[in-house]
């Protein structure tokens, strides 16, 4: 009787040893959720968007465009892509996303279109 108590304790053991690290994990993964939407939260007060105003166009929708690939983008479409994309990656994506965005400002004024164009890091 003694072992298969031990063996059932040493099972126990084992699956509480599993789900404190499964919550450990989910733990740290909430905590980078938070942190995350604190910094947008911020981003978006130091731009002066409330996403609570009900006088603000639009009812706070929004369209997100997210690059999916920007250093091939920019290797693609510039020869200072393909220089240093490898290189410095941060930089040449951040000029991906400025480019987009002029591109998508001047598409949007030759439509008429009354439209604030923002770049947000999350």
């Amino acid at each position: 009787m003694s072992i298969f108590y031990s063996i059932m304790i040493t099972i126990f053991i084992i699956i509480l040893f599993i789900f404190y690290k499964k919550l450990k994990q989910i733990s740290a993964f909430v905590s980078e959720l938070e942190k995350k939407t604190y910094r947008v939260e911020e981003q978006m007060k130091n731009r002066g968007i409330r996403l609570t105003d009900p006088n603000r166009i639009g009812d706070g929708m929004r369209v997100a465009i997210e690059i999916k690939d920007p250093i091939s983008l920019a290797k693609r479409e510039s020869f200072m892509g393909k220089a240093i994309g490898d290189i410095a990656p941060a930089i040449v994506k951040k000029k991906v996303y400025e480019e987009i965005q002029k591109g998508a400002i001047l598409e949007l004024k030759q439509q008429n279109i009354e439209a604030k164009v923002d770049i947000i890091n999350i």
